[in-house]
């Protein structure tokens, strides 16, 4: 008899979690990430704001551009540098020669381990980047 009295006991427990509610984080920095030259990110920035219009409290849409890293630690230092609440990026930055199909890539994958920013990631690679504007 005991031994049924714990494990109805242990199922309780195990069903017994913390509720989650929803809460509304205002987002007014956001940075996008490329790998790319300032004016083509300029424009990629361009295609992917209507995709993310709901995000209406955002006052700075800032770039950081190819040229501005070439390591992960420039990276990071180019977005400590402002305050982000957000980033938004594509998998495998600065990588061309070799993509694993099922890997982020270095930058992505330090940025989404070492950092408590969130990331969006947007479809495709650096190399082979998706449009978004069929997603609108």
């Amino acid at each position: 008899m005991n031994d049924t009295i714990d494990e109805f006991e242990s199922i309780f427990r195990r069903a017994d979690k913390q509720v989650l509610s929803f809460v509304d984080i205002p987002i007014s920095n956001l940075a996008f990430v490329t790998d790319s030259s300032p004016a083509d990110s300029e424009a990629a920035l361009q295609t992917v704001q209507p995709l993310l219009s709901r995000l209406e409290s955002v006052d700075n849409w800032r770039i950081i551009a190819g040229e501005r890293y070439h390591t992960v630690a420039e990276l990071l230092a180019e977005i400590d540098n402002q305050r982000t609440d957000l980033i938004v990026t594509y998998r495998h930055l600065q990588e061309r020669s070799f993509i694993p199909q099922h890997s982020l890539g270095v930058y992505l994958d330090v940025l989404t381990q070492t950092t408590s920013i969130p990331v969006l990631v947007l479809p495709g690679t650096a190399a082979q980047p998706v449009s978004v504007s069929g997603a609108l």
